[in-house]
C-alpha cells in the first residue's frame, strides 16, 4: 500500500477475541501503535493506489508480453528459424511467469474476473543458469537490485542470494512507474549484453 519504499505498516488479523486484546494490550504496553509520519506517508500513498496499481500492471502485462516472445521467437521449430538478433535476446530465457500468460491456455477465463484491474506488477522469469540470472539482475540499468514489492521504481530480486534453497537461475520482478518504452531498451540492452557476456567467457 506504501508503493513508495519509505515506509513500513501493515495489520494484524485474528479470529480470536481472547487474542485480539492480547495483542490490542500488547500495543499499548510496547507503544506500537504507528507513529504520525507512517500515517501521514500511508494516507498519501493510499490516495494515489488505484492509479499506481493499474499502470504497474499493464505496463508489467507488456514486458511479460516483450519477454516471451523474445523466449518463443529464440526456439527451433519446423515453421520459425531464429535470427541472430532473435537468439541474442531470447535464448537464454528459460520461462517467463505472469497472470496475463495464462490468458492463453484454455479455460482460463476465470483469472480475466479475478484481475479485473490487470494482472499484477510483479513477474518472475527464469534463466538457463545460475552466472546468467545474476549477470542480468546486476546489470539492468533502470531496475535496482533489491528486495522489495510495489514501489515505484521497478526492483529485480535474486532470492538465492537471501536464500540457498531458492531456484538460483530465478528473478522476481516489480514493475514501477517507469515508462515501457525506457524498461523495454533496458531489458533489450541487457539481454543483449548478456549474450556478449556469454560468448566472451565461452572463448576462455
Amino acid at each position: 500500500m506504501g508503493g513508495h519504499s519509505d515506509l513500513l505498516a501493515g495489520i494484524v488479523v485474528t479470529k480470536s477475541a481472547k487474542s485480539a486484546e492480547t495483542l490490542r494490550h500488547a500495543r499499548y504496553i510496547l507503544g506500537t501503535g504507528t507513529g504520525n509520519l507512517e500515517c501521514w506517508l500511508l494516507l498519501r500513498s493510499l490516495r494515489t493506489l488505484t492509479v499506481r496499481i493499474r499502470q504497474q500492471s499493464q505496463t508489467a502485462s507488456r514486458i511479460v508480453a516483450l519477454l516471451e516472445g523474445h523466449r518463443r521467437s529464440a526456439i527451433h521449430s519446423a515453421c520459425h528459424t531464429p535470427t541472430a538478433h532473435e537468439l541474442k535476446l531470447g535464448s537464454r530465457i528459460a520461462s517467463v511467469s505472469h497472470a496475463s500468460l495464462q490468458l492463453c491456455a484454455t479455460n482460463c477465463s476465470f483469472i480475466e474476473n479475478q484481475h479485473p484491474e490487470g494482472f499484477g506488477a510483479v513477474f518472475a522469469i527464469r534463466f538457463k543458469c545460475k552466472d546468467t540470472a545474476l549477470f542480468v539482475a546486476r546489470h539492468l540499468g533502470l531496475h535496482r537490485f533489491a528486495t522489495s514489492l510495489g514501489g515505484v521504481e521497478s526492483l529485480v530480486d535474486w532470492r538465492h542470494g537471501w536464500d540457498a534453497t531458492a531456484d538460483p537461475t530465478l528473478l522476481r520482478v516489480s514493475v514501477g512507474l517507469e515508462g515501457f518504452d525506457d524498461l523495454a531498451r533496458d531489458w533489450a540492452q541487457t539481454l543483449l549484453a548478456l549474450n556478449d557476456h556469454m560468448v566472451a567467457q565461452a572463448k576462455i
